[in-house]
C-alpha cells in the first residue's frame, strides 16, 4: 500500500472545560498524591536513598549500559507491534507493521508521559478509530483489550516460568506465598480461556434470551471475544512476542542494578521478581504506577535481601521511558505511518 499521511489522524485534543475534564483532573491530582506520599514514605524510611544515583559514574560503559537497554525496550516495541498487528488483522483490520508499531510507540508514550488522563490503549483506540478501523471501531476496540490480556497473561507467565525453572535448583529469592500469585493468575486465566473456546460461553449467552438484552455493538463485542478464544495459535504467537517482549523489559532493571553498583540477587531470581513488581505498574492507583510499583520492587528485592529495590525499580523504568520518549514522541508528532482499511467486517 502507499505511504501516505492519515487524514484522519488528527491531533487529539481533548476539551480543556467542562464537567468531565475538571474531575478527570481532580482525579489526576489525588493519584498525584498518594504517588507523592508514597515516594516520600520510601526516602524517609530509607528504602530509597537518592544519593545511590549520585554515585553512577559517568562514563562509557554507564552509556553503553544505558543505550543496551534502550535498544532492548525498542526490540521489545517491534515485537509489541507485531503482536497488535496480529491482534487486528484476526478481526479483519489490515495494518501495516510500520504503522502497528507507531501506534504501539504512541501508546506506551502516552502511557508514561500523560498517565491517569489518557492511558496508552485508549490512545491506540482512537488512533484507530480515526484510520484503519474507522469502519469496525468495535473490533477494533476487543482487538486492543485482548492485546492487553494477552500481555498481562505473558507477564504472569514469564515468572511462573522462571519459577518453574529456578524451583529444581532452589534458586528461590524467599520462600512466600507470594511468589505463587504468578503461577496461580496464569492457570485461572488459561482456565477461562478454555472454557470460552471450547464452551463458546460468550457465544451461547449472546444467542439465547439473555442477548436480547444486549445491544447490537455489545453483541458485536461478545462475539469478537469468543471468537480470540477459540484462536490458540494466535494466541501462543501473540503470547511467544510477549513474553520475549518481557524478557527484555526486565533486563533493563538488571541494568539498572549492574549501574548501582551490583547486587548479591542472582539474575534468575532477579527475572521472578521483575515481573510481579511490573505487573503493580497496571494498577490505576497512581499516574502510571508511580510509588505503587516502587513499593513492590523495594518490597519483593528486600524479602531477598537486597534493599535496592525501590532504585531498581526507579532506575528501571527511568530507561524505559527514555526509549518510550525517543521514538514515541516522534511518532505522536509528525503522525504519518502507512495505511490501509480493510473492507471486511
Amino acid at each position: 500500500m502507499p505511504s501516505a499521511r492519515n487524514p484522519q489522524d488528527e491531533p487529539l485534543s481533548p476539551a480543556v472545560s467542562g464537567p468531565r475534564f475538571w474531575r478527570s483532573m481532580g482525579v489526576f491530582a489525588l493519584k498525584a498524591l498518594v504517588a507523592s506520599l508514597l515516594l516520600y514514605w520510601l526516602a524517609t524510611s530509607g528504602r530509597l536513598d537518592f544519593s545511590h544515583f549520585r554515585d553512577i559514574p559517568l562514563s562509557p560503559h554507564t552509556a553503553f549500559l544505558v543505550t543496551a537497554g534502550v535498544g532492548a525496550v525498542w526490540v521489545g516495541i517491534l515485537l509489541l507491534g507485531l503482536r497488535l498487528r496480529l491482534m487486528v488483522h484476526a478481526v479483519g483490520i489490515e495494518l501495516s507493521l510500520s504503522r502497528a508499531c507507531s501506534l504501539t510507540a504512541i501508546g506506551l508514550f502516552s502511557g508514561s508521559i500523560l498517565p491517569g488522563v489518557v492511558g496508552g490503549d485508549v490512545v491506540k483506540v482512537v488512533y484507530l478509530y480515526r484510520g484503519e478501523g474507522a469502519r469496525h471501531r468495535t473490533l477494533a476496540t476487543v482487538a486492543v483489550v485482548w492485546d492487553r490480556a494477552v500481555g498481562l497473561f505473558s507477564l504472569f507467565l514469564l515468572g511462573s516460568l522462571v519459577l518453574v525453572a529456578g524451583w529444581p535448583t532452589e534458586h528461590l529469592p524467599f520462600r512466600s506465598p507470594v511468589l505463587f500469585i504468578a503461577p496461580a493468575v496464569v492457570l485461572l486465566i488459561a482456565a477461562v480461556v478454555v472454557v470460552l473456546g471450547k464452551g463458546r460461553l460468550f457465544g451461547n449467552f449472546c444467542e439465547g434470551r439473555w442477548g436480547a438484552l444486549l445491544s447490537p455493538r455489545l453483541r458485536k463485542a461478545v462475539a469478537a471475544g469468543d471468537d480470540f478464544a477459540r484462536r490458540p495459535r494466535l494466541l501462543a504467537k501473540c503470547i511467544g512476542l510477549s513474553l520475549v517482549n518481557h524478557a527484555l523489559v526486565c533486563s533493563t532493571f538488571l541494568i539498572a542494578a549492574k549501574l548501582l553498583g551490583g547486587i548479591d540477587v542472582p539474575p534468575v531470581q532477579q527475572f521472578m521478581l521483575n515481573p510481579l513488581a511490573m505487573v503493580i505498574n497496571v494498577v490505576p492507583i497512581t499516574p502510571g504506577g508511580v510509588g505503587v510499583t516502587e513499593s513492590a520492587f523495594s518490597y519483593l528485592y528486600e524479602a531477598a535481601g537486597c534493599a535496592l529495590g525501590a532504585s531498581i525499580g526507579i532506575l528501571g523504568r527511568s530507561i524505559q521511558y527514555l526509549a518510550y520518549v525517543v521514538v514515541g514522541f516522534p511518532a505522536l508528532t509528525f503522525r504519518r505511518f502507512r495505511t490501509g482499511v480493510s473492507d471486511r467486517d
